[in-house]
């Protein structure tokens, strides 16, 4: 089975270049199973919680269809990235990038969550061409064995997958055969299966770590990634103790003999356990105090081997506990807890050294930590997702760092919500906001509403697709048109002017345009037409009758000059044909056109034997 990468190559039509921002196809950044390219080098960051947030930016970049692919818009993905606190699933405004500036992209916001300098250094104007460099100068390694190169067995989240001048990926899952262990040392020739004198590399350093446990010193330098004169020295001295060829090369047999003592080595009573990166390019636990003694046993200071000085940081591997204090394995030697300060990963959950002297950690509270606030629960584990802390919601997004003063989005089921935690980081709910001008209602569970209207028992308001309160527009909903103004509210049960047009509506009931539909309001009545704006200025014949309306839009009754001629609209407006009608003491006649003829004028009533219409005072029909 193919792991997955998320993957940035051509716009909605294909090219890549002028198209418009935003994924319009769900196609342009996309999460695809990993294929051969070829890529021609892997840009690895060793560090488990830095190459998991570079995948998990990258997987929520792929799935947010606001963001697309675009060469000359490319860094519009960073801007709204850094707007929306470096959480792809924040943005909810279309932007666009290409294949490296979304990787330099995403690399340079885990510098930010993090705090890790080297990485806020990356470029976002890198390119194909010297991405290799960029991510090298914020302590990627390079992997050009073809095992890398050829197959996504053993690649990790997080790996950087480049074709030179060409395109570029991020790999998203674990491969079958990889683990968060070691890499290969690039600069090692493919074709050799030993480490010897003059490597360098990641393998290295784990060999020497786990000779210097054994007991074989490496050196003044200690587990360095240089495989020197020391290094050389504690290999020979170890083939030598356990029966195997003395000659420096630390093979197959070398390596499978270390294994087995060091296991050995290693009791029951060592836990293994990670650390987090703490510091520009640098992976381990902060020291607290000056002159902070390294012991060559857990706890035994009469074998203290060196001392270590406030601020520098250790990377530590295992942990053991003695006479209740707990202390970790550097180097060479042990380190009292209560002498750090820094996050610790074990089994893939983590908690936070405060380092006050007394191994204290944060439990069942918030707690800050650089730029972020955490949740430890009542064990002081650091706790992700939704919680409920004093009846109030809060969000911690998946490192842990709490959501605050931001519009952001959760997943479940393939469906994202979009909430919002203010600048203490509740949960907004059941309430309006405002946020960079646009207003938002979230409902009472948290959600932020969309595609949907709110009635709040007084007004009717819409919420379009992105959740901003529709205003000042018409739109079509469910085959019905609306018009919000400028507050929002759409028109019920009244008459309004559309501003853009100067055309009349009426708002029905359920707040929608009413058209071929005759409406009284107040004493007067409109007649609004199949497109919905009311007749006005004209006459108007609904096949039967005709009708006559005024510049204000209400039907007109009595004489009325239009089109040089002068008509009778009877009081319920239908104009009146082939008909006498008295006008003061004088009897008037409209022809079988309905137009008056002045000519026909007369004081007598007229008897209706020729088949007129007699209507009387107060246009009574009297005939």
């Amino acid at each position: 089975m193919f792991v997955l990468i998320s993957n940035c190559g051509h716009d909605e039509n294909g090219r890549y270049s002028g198209g418009s921002a935003g994924d319009q196809t769900g196609g342009e950044w996309q999460i695809i199973p990993w294929y051969n390219r070829p890529w021609n080098v892997v840009l690895r960051f060793e560090n488990q919680q830095v190459a998991q947030m570079i995948a998990d930016i990258a997987r929520a970049a792929a799935k947010n269809n606001l963001i697309g692919y675009d060469q000359n818009q490319r860094t519009t993905y960073w801007q709204h990235l850094k707007a929306s606190n470096y959480d792809p699933a924040q943005i909810t405004i279309a932007c666009e990038a290409d294949c490296s500036s979304g990787v330099a992209a995403n690399v340079k916001a885990v510098g930010y969550r993090l705090g890790i300098q080297t990485l806020k250094n990356v470029s976002v104007d890198a390119y194909t061409g010297n991405l290799r460099a960029v991510l090298k100068r914020a302590g990627a390694i390079e992997l050009t064995a073809s095992k890398y190169l050829t197959s996504d067995k053993y690649l990790r989240p997080g790996d950087v997958l480049l074709y030179e001048g060409h395109h570029t990926a991020t790999n998203l899952d674990m491969g079958s055969n990889a683990s968060w262990g070691t890499s290969d040392n690039p600069s090692t020739p493919s074709q050799k299966n030993y480490l010897s004198k003059g490597d360098k590399g990641t393998e290295v350093k784990e060999m020497q770590e786990k000779l210097i446990v054994c007991g074989y010193s490496c050196g003044s330098y200690g587990a360095d990634g240089d495989f020197g004169s020391g290094t050389d020295s504690a290999v020979r001295s170890f083939q030598k103790d356990y029966g195997l060829t003395v000659d420096g090369k630390f093979g197959p047999a070398s390596k499978a003999k270390l294994d087995e003592v060091y296991a050995a080595k290693i009791s029951s009573n060592y836990e293994k356990i990670s650390i987090s990166t703490t510091s520009p390019s640098v992976k381990g636990i902060r020291v607290c105090g000056n002159k902070v003694p390294v012991c060559s046993e857990p706890g035994n200071a009469n074998k203290i081997v060196g001392y270590l000085n406030d601020g520098n940081l250790i990377s530590c591997d295992y942990r053991a506990w003695t006479n209740g204090s707990c202390f970790y394995h550097y180097a060479d030697g042990w380190v009292d807890g209560k002498n750090l300060q820094g996050w610790v990963a074990d089994n893939g959950r983590w908690w936070y050294l405060i380092g006050n002297g007394t191994l204290n950690y944060p439990k069942k509270q918030l707690y800050k930590v650089g730029i972020d606030t955490y949740y430890f629960d009542e064990d002081g584990w650091m706790v992700t997702g939704w919680q409920q802390i004093d009846e109030k919601w809060y969000y911690f997004r998946s490192w842990g760092g709490m959501q605050y003063d931001a519009v952001f989005g959760v997943e479940k089921d393939g469906i994202t919500d979009y909430y919002y935690a203010d600048k203490n980081g509740v949960m907004a709910s059941d309430e309006w906001l405002k946020i960079n001008g646009e207003w938002y209602y979230f409902r009472d569970w948290g959600a932020r509403l969309y595609n949907a209207f709110h009635d709040d028992g007084e007004n009717l308001y819409y919420l379009k697709s992105d959740g901003k309160m529709a205003h000042d527009e018409w739109l079509q909903i469910n085959g019905k048109w609306y018009y919000f103004r400028s507050w929002g509210a759409a028109y019920r049960n009244e008459l309004f002017t559309d501003p853009s047009d100067g055309n009349v509506y009426f708002g029905d009931s359920d707040g929608s345009m009413v058209h071929d539909e005759w409406i009284q309001v107040e004493e007067d009545w409109y007649y609004f037409r199949s497109w919905g704006a009311a007749m006005n200025i004209g006459l108007w014949s609904d096949g039967v009758n005709t009708y006559y309306f005024g510049k204000d839009c209400k039907m007109k009754t009595g004489w009325i000059i239009a089109d040089d001629d002068t008509y009778f609209f009877r009081d319920w407006g239908a104009r009146l044909y082939d008909a006498w009608i008295l006008d003061g003491e004088t009897w008037k006649y409209v022809d079988k056109e309905g137009k008056y003829i002045p000519e026909k004028d007369t004081n007598e009533q007229p008897d209706g034997s020729d088949g007129s219409v007699i209507y009387a005072k107060n246009n009574t029909k009297v005939q």
